[in-house]
């Protein structure tokens, strides 16, 4: 192939791959492709030597997806999904349908997943778009790694990426939140309304060290003199919430989202703590930009901050 010009997949190697890695063997695929387990093996041997990657390896009777063989099902997914799609709109046309947009979102552990619903429905609240929402949750780092690789569309995220470590994407603020402490009647009741000397020692469920939250309580805490008791420290915010249900401290929480926490929880504003906010992020890559990413800012960002 002379330099410069297209490689070409074979997609007969790729539907081939796609069956066996759903079928999760070689045999079970060959019997729903109607083909003989030494063909299938070929081609997909064959489809690994053209990509330069391994994409099984063999854990007993069964094949086991390798990293390089999980990214190709993913496109593998997206590819044959669109080919059934096409077939099945030609067959059966209908003027008032539209394909829908697909985005897909990562959003990390610690932030606070009604923040994440808050902003994320108001994508789908879109006028005139018919959305596919596939939303995933991990560590930051992990999800900008998928963002860098396209796996992803867009990252929510608590702090800001992308800067020099990252320069394949960027961050953008959707809005900085308030924050407020809240936790069971028991221990909200006598440090209700009473000032922040009545936190000293209290019970604290908090996000994990380095968060950009954990900083900003830090700062507020030693700006009053208060030292409170860390009961556990986390960095799922679910997990966190949990545990404050069940009484085992106080725990922040935005307030733009309180009386959702409130209603699923059972839990109460302890305190409202001025200063300190949580600013939610939005990362996504410098190029390759979403067909729906300016609109999405915008509902996102009212979504926020009209709560």
């Amino acid at each position: 192939m002379r330099k410069g010009a297209m490689e070409w997949l074979n997609y007969h190697h790729l539907y081939y791959f796609w069956h066996v890695a759903r079928e999760g063997s070689v045999t079970a695929a060959s019997k729903k492709l109607r083909l003989a387990p030494s063909t299938v093996s070929t081609q997909v041997k064959t489809l690994e030597e053209r990509l330069g990657v391994t994409l099984f390896t063999r854990e007993g009777r069964r094949l086991r997806l390798t990293e390089s063989g999980r990214h190709t099902l993913s496109y593998c997914d997206e590819i044959f999904g669109l080919g059934q799609e096409l077939v099945a709109t030609l067959r059966h046309p209908d003027p008032q349908s539209r394909r829908p947009v697909h985005l897909r979102v990562g959003v990390a552990d610690i932030l606070h997943k009604w923040v994440a619903h808050r902003v994320l429905d108001a994508a789908l609240q879109l006028d005139k778009v018919q959305l596919h929402l596939s939303c995933h949750s991990d560590h930051t780092e992990r999800l900008v790694a998928d963002l860098a690789t396209h796996s992803l569309d867009l990252v929510l995220t608590d702090a800001p990426v992308g800067l020099a470590g990252e320069p394949t994407v960027e961050s953008e603020p959707l809005a900085a939140l308030e924050v407020c402490l809240m936790g069971t009647g028991s221990l909200t009741e006598k440090r209700r309304g009473v000032g922040p000397a009545a936190l000293q020692g209290a019970p604290m469920l908090l996000p994990s060290p380095g968060t950009a939250l954990r900083r900003s309580l830090e700062m507020w805490f030693d700006a009053r003199g208060i030292v409170p008791w860390v009961v556990a420290e986390f960095g799922d915010s679910s997990l966190m919430k949990a545990f404050g249900r069940d009484g085992a401290g106080l725990f922040p929480v935005p307030v733009a989202v309180s009386a959702e926490v409130s209603a699923v929880y059972g839990v109460e504003v302890c305190t409202y703590l001025e200063g300190v906010t949580e600013t939610v992020y939005l990362v996504r890559p410098r190029r390759a930009q979403h067909p729906l990413l300016a609109r999405f800012l915008t509902a996102a960002r009212a979504s926020l901050t009209h709560s």
